[in-house]
C-alpha cells in the first residue's frame, strides 16, 4: 500500500467538488465528512497505526483523536487540501500543539516557491510521512519495564532529516516524560529528582 493508492469513486469525487468555495476547501463541509473518514482510515492503516511524526500507537484511541494531518497546511497551501501527497495522519500532540500551521520546516522557501516542489523530499527539513522512508531516518525503540514503556529514538547514519525532526517535534521529551514515570520522578523538583534517582541506585 502506498499514499498514492487513496482513491475516490465519482460519487466523492463530486462530493469534493461541491466543498470548494472561492478557491478553498472547506474542510468542514458535512459533505466532506465520509471523505474525512475515508482519508483517515486509509492512513492509519498506512502508518501502521501510529502518528506520521512521533510514531505514537493509535490502537487504544478513538478516531477523532487521530488527525488527519496537512504536511502542507491547508490555511496556506489551499490547492494541496485534498492532494494525496499532501495527506496523512498525526496525533493531536505533533499535530495541533507542534507544528500547527507552521512553514519553518521549508528551508526558507516561500509559499510560491514551495507551490512547485511540493511532491519532492527535498523539499522539507524533516521526514516526509510520504516521500521518506521514516526507517531509513529515524528508528523507535522501545522496551516495557512493568507496565510502562520506554521510548528511544535513534538517528540513523546521523541522517539530517532525522535530526530535525526529533528537534522540530521535541521527540526527546517523550523519551524523557516516559523515564520520568518510570523511575516515578515525574514532577518532582531538581533536587527531589537527584534524591529519587540516588536511591534508585542505590547510591548513597
Amino acid at each position: 500500500m502506498a499514499y498514492l493508492d487513496l482513491d475516490f469513486n465519482e460519487s466523492e469525487r463530486r462530493e469534493i467538488a461541491s466543498a470548494w468555495v472561492d478557491g478553498v476547501l472547506d474542510w468542514a463541509s458535512p459533505n466532506l465528512q465520509a471523505i474525512r473518514s475515508k482519508i483517515r482510515r486509509f492512513h492509519r492503516a498506512l502508518r501502521g497505526d501510529r502518528c506520521c511524526y512521533c510514531q505514537k500507537s493509535f490502537a487504544d484511541d478513538h478516531p477523532l483523536a487521530v488527525d488527519i494531518e496537512h504536511v502542507l497546511p491547508k490555511s496556506k497551501f489551499h490547492m494541496l487540501a485534498i492532494t494525496a501527497v499532501n495527506l496523512t495522519v498525526a496525533c493531536k500532540r505533533c499535530n495541533m500543539t507542534i507544528k500547527k500551521s507552521r512553514i519553518d520546516f521549508l528551508h526558507g522557501r516561500t509559499i510560491a516557491e514551495v507551490s512547485g516542489i511540493y511532491d519532492q523530499s527535498e523539499t522539507y527539513e524533516f521526514v516526509h510521512p510520504n516521500l521518506d522512508e521514516y526507517d531509513q531516518h529515524l528508528q523507535l525503540l522501545t522496551t516495557s519495564i512493568g507496565k510502562h514503556m520506554l521510548w528511544r529514538y535513534m538517528v540513523k547514519a546521523n541522517s539530517i532529516k532525522g535530526i530535525r525532526t526529533v528537534d522540530y517535534f521535541d521527540l526527546r521529551s517523550l523519551e524523557v516524560d516516559d523515564l520520568d514515570r518510570i523511575q516515578g520522578i515525574e514532577g518532582m523538583s531538581g533536587s527531589e529528582r537527584a534524591l529519587q534517582i540516588r536511591r534508585l541506585l542505590e547510591v548513597d
